[in-house]
């Protein structure tokens, strides 16, 4: 494999770790991260040699955005997943801002809510 070809799979397979990460990110409903590394950390993805890397990068962007408007709506923290190990850690230790917790908890129960009442019968 000549030198090329080797560099172009490292920073493919950088590129698919960077991804990782923001998925990641995405599932544990760390918005403002997810939203902070696609404008700072990982904005060259947007200008990938890869398409599939250009295609994901977009996706998660607009998961960021839209993530943002709901937090912009519920408060800061509202789409944290509380049941990550992650998050279940930092609240046993104490260490997880509370305003977030409350905004989180709020947020899944009216989520929870809505599809309750969307699985009603109606008569």
């Amino acid at each position: 494999m000549n030198t090329y070809v080797q560099a172009a799979v490292v920073f493919k397979q950088s590129e698919d770790k960077e991804l990782a990460v923001l998925s990641g990110l995405a599932k544990m409903g760390s918005i403002r991260a997810l939203d902070h590394s696609i404008r700072n950390r990982f904005a060259y993805l947007e200008t990938s040699a890869s398409e599939e890397v250009r295609k994901e990068f977009v996706h998660w962007r607009e998961v960021a955005r839209k993530g943002m408007a709901i937090e912009a709506e519920w408060g800061p923290g509202a789409l944290l997943d509380l049941s990550h190990p992650v998050y279940v850690e930092l609240r046993e230790k104490g260490l997880m801002n509370p305003r977030h917790v409350r905004n989180a908890e709020t947020y899944a129960s009216a989520q929870q809510s809505v599809s309750s009442s969307s699985l009603s019968p109606t008569s």
